[in-house]
């Protein structure tokens, strides 16, 4: 139980760390591509509107979360992972597209409406295996110390990437959150199988 209940507060932490330093760091990352080729008067047309259709998707994916979860179950937080590496794949691989800007708007867009998409599911996912698996006495212990330990995250994360920003461009960024992202993934199988075991116990 308490590999468990590590491998819960581990992933929430990573996860939701790279989803706070992505959603901030990749607008920022599109908004520096597009001031490439546009006025600062369309960048903002177009970050303002891709920001906005962002919002719908992030209510889109808590509806197909709703839907999907109760069939797939655990299986929901490695799709979401899956879902959180092709964000960033998308914004990298759009950065690099210089055939036509209309190309490299949709593809980063995408990527973008990825990360919102999978923000507030995982985080209900988290929340409601981590209450799954504890005591009444220690459900309100295990919320605090998610909730801490995804600050602490997102703390040493920011840290980090301001250091980088220092000597780098965003584009580092972009790829270490895509490595962050893919570590994810093997965290979270790792959950499922923890989980798969306290269920056959």
């Amino acid at each position: 139980m308490t590999s468990v209940i590590f491998f819960v507060i581990l992933s929430n932490a990573v996860f939701y760390s790279i989803i706070k330093m992505g959603q901030n760091n990749s607008k920022l990352f599109m908004q520096y591509d597009f001031q490439k080729l546009l006025s600062v008067e369309m960048v903002t047309y177009y970050i303002t509107t891709i920001v906005f259709i962002s919002r719908i998707a992030r209510l889109l994916g808590n509806i197909i979360f709703g839907k999907i979860y109760i069939k797939i179950k655990d299986k929901i937080s490695i799709i979401l992972t899956i879902c959180l590496s092709m964000a960033f794949l998308l914004l990298i691989v759009g950065h690099f597209i210089n055939v036509a800007f209309i190309y490299k708007v949709i593809i980063m867009s995408l990527g973008f409406f990825l990360i919102l998409a999978t923000r507030d599911s995982f985080n209900v996912y988290i929340e409601d295996v981590a209450l799954s698996i504890s005591d009444k006495e220690e459900q309100q212990k295990i919320i605090i110390d998610i909730e801490i330990c995804r600050r602490i995250g997102t703390l040493i994360l920011s840290a980090i990437f301001t250091l980088i920003l220092m000597k780098y461009e965003l584009i580092v960024i972009e790829f270490i959150l895509l490595g962050l992202s893919i570590i994810e993934i093997f965290i979270n199988k790792k959950l499922c199988s923890k989980l798969l075991e306290l269920e056959n116990i």
